[in-house]
């Protein structure tokens, strides 16, 4: 049977409501198994309902079947955000040839890396100029050990990992067991210079970092910094003391941790909280 009968009966039972697994069924008891595939009768269907309902026999379009690399890299290069499809479409050859000559070219699709947000020329140049200064002073007068850093990290009661082993080739793997779905796990918050840790402490469950909570630690960060590493509180005491916190914590706490940072007897001098 010619194409163009086949698909003018299923555009007259398509007209008459008749679904394509009907028509399908209807195929293959009048004519056998070879007559078409279910692809085919389905494939028409989807035409017919975009509404087309052409039967004649239609070109393949002017597609080639090579491409000159050069000219794909040229198209590239030009607009790297293009996607196959259009590069198929614009270089009139199909899309499965672009993808081999992009492999031959050494050309990968890679998705942009995300950044907090665009810095216009004015930031940019007021950015270069603070880390200038910021290493003139630290030659001048070293301050980066003067610098007491807070942190928080969720932290997992069993952080094993499944991983590779080297085994016979005839060995079966060891069983590892299967993580839940909700483990548990604790929130660390830490206290650091430059020499070592100073202090940390795990919350207890269901608790989290709030104003009050940074206070305490606060609090007992300095009294630990003041009894193990005298000197160097004591010569903090006497320079500018630099406290960075990474909690996350609402804006308006930060107004109550600065208030207990300058009751503390060894802060004196500008600081940054």
């Amino acid at each position: 049977m010619q194409n163009i009968c086949f698909r003018s009966i299923l555009l007259d039972k398509f007209n008459h409501g008749l679904i394509a697994a009907e028509e399908y069924r209807d195929v293959v008891e009048f004519w056998g198994e070879h007559a078409s595939t279910e692809h085919t009768v389905y494939f028409c269907y989807q035409t017919f309902s975009r509404g087309d309902m052409c039967i004649e026999e239609r070109d393949a379009g002017p597609w080639r079947s090579s491409l000159e690399n050069e000219l794909l890299r040229e198209t590239v290069e030009d607009e790297p955000n293009i996607n196959v499809r259009e590069l198929a479409a614009r270089l009139e050859i199909h899309y499965s040839a672009v993808c081999r000559h992009l492999a031959q070219i050494d050309k990968s699709k890679k998705l942009r890396t995300l950044i907090p947000h665009e810095l216009t020329e004015t930031l940019r140049k007021k950015r270069v100029a603070a880390c200038l200064d910021l290493l003139l002073r630290q030659a001048e007068r070293p301050f980066l050990d003067r610098i007491i850093t807070c942190d928080e990290k969720w932290c997992l009661y069993d952080d094993r990992k499944r991983r590779y082993l080297w085994l016979d080739k005839h060995a079966p793997p060891t069983s590892f067991p299967k993580p839940s779905l909700y483990p548990r796990k604790v929130l660390l918050s830490v206290w650091w210079c430059a020499r070592e840790v100073i202090h940390y402490t795990f919350l207890e469950p269901g608790e989290t970092i709030t104003a009050d909570v940074c206070c305490h630690e606060l609090t007992i960060m300095m009294k630990k910094l003041q009894r193990f590493w005298p000197a160097l509180a004591n010569r903090m005491g006497h320079s500018s003391f630099v406290i960075r916190l990474d909690h996350h914590v609402h804006p308006s706490s930060t107004l109550l941790i600065k208030s207990i940072a300058y009751r503390l007897p060894f802060f004196s001098g500008p600081r940054t909280i």
